[in-house]
């Protein structure tokens, strides 16, 4: 059974921003303030008949609705109280063309905060299990927050091979050199409770969050340990836990691409354009976020890691559910996580 709140409203966005710009010979330099809130944004909640948390039996207190729809166990709702937030510093330096170069410089630090996720993620990541609570006890980093963004692209042509003549001038002359780089820091992630949820808030519950005792950052995390484990465990039962939506981050991503141009005129108006592209010169592997649930035991928070394997391989013996391992998207390894 699904439901709309009868005060549902359209969501709408308030943007605004100041930019400062400053010229210094070819080079252009700007530092902006970028601002975004959302009003009233659109909340579906899979179950708003859930009991309150409670150690007793389920249902120990008495379910919403239940005296309205007695046949019902999960009633769908849809409601516009979601909000967001997003605020940004966002700096650039730009050459324009001199000598031959062009290039860009881009640095964004920015966050995002919301109480608003995507449908098919709520209860997987312990979202909405308080539809009277979501302002507080769901309000954290956004899904798609990141904080730190560098980008920078130049053009080179190269300047060998004008002053030439004849032969050596058409196989020297108009080669340009391009380059792109992009480091962008993880998405946020949730720690949850898959296997054995503790709130007591009924069956439709398959998942919520467990308590953390301290700090899950390390100074230096590594692919086999990239948040410390030992700082959760299993709220007790019949509460929620006081994990946060979102308090942890997933690795960094990073790539650089190189091009090589050559201009070949054929008459005044045609010209042949040879490339050699590569893409990812460096090889770097990019991270997916590590798996964050809880493992089946309460004395072993989290399974223990697992090791790097060909992208062929699919024995579920090489692979476990480690909080610690990441999820390579390179073409050459694949950590098989099942």
């Amino acid at each position: 059974m699904n439901g709309e709140a009868r005060d549902f409203r359209s969501g709408y966005l308030h943007q605004f921003n100041l930019n400062v710009q400053k010229a210094i010979g070819a080079n252009v330099f700007s530092a902006a303030y970028v601002g975004e809130l959302g009003r009233h944004l659109a909340q579906m909640l899979p179950n708003i008949a859930l009991a309150p948390p409670s150690p007793l039996p389920y249902p120990s207190t008495p379910i919403p609705y239940l005296s309205l729809v007695p046949n019902v166990s999960a009633v769908g709702w849809l409601e516009s109280n979601g909000t967001s937030g997003y605020h940004s510093m966002q700096l650039s330096l730009q050459r324009r063309y001199s000598k031959g170069l062009t290039f860009n410089a881009n640095y964004t630090w920015a966050h995002g905060i919301d109480d608003v996720s995507t449908y098919s993620n709520n209860y997987a990541s312990g979202i909405y299990l308080m539809p009277s609570a979501i302002g507080t006890y769901d309000r954290g980093n956004s899904d798609l927050d990141i904080r730190h963004r560098v980008a920078f692209s130049a053009n080179y042509e190269l300047p060998f091979g004008k002053e030439l003549k004849g032969i050596a001038r058409k196989a020297l002359s108009n080669w340009q050199i391009n380059g792109i780089y992009v480091w962008v820091t993880g998405l946020p992630f949730t720690i949850t409770n898959p296997n054995y949820p503790q709130a007591n808030l009924g069956p439709s519950i398959t998942a919520d969050r467990p308590d953390v005792t301290g700090s899950a950052v390390l100074s230096h995390p590594t692919i086999q340990e990239w948040f410390n484990t030992s700082v959760f465990a299993l709220q007790p039962y019949g509460t929620l836990g006081n994990v946060g939506r979102n308090t942890l981050y997933g690795p960094p991503q990073r790539h650089l691409d190189l091009s090589l141009f050559r201009q070949i005129p054929l008459n005044e108006r045609v010209q042949l354009q040879l490339r050699a592209e590569s893409f990812n010169l460096t090889n770097t592997p990019s991270f997916a976020a590590p798996d964050s649930g809880l493992g089946t035991l309460a004395s072993v928070p989290f399974l223990r890691p697992a090791t790097l394997t060909p992208a062929s391989s699919s024995s579920p013996s090489d692979c476990c559910s480690d909080s610690k391992i990441l999820t390579c998207t390179s073409q050459e390894i694949l950590l098989l996580c099942h």
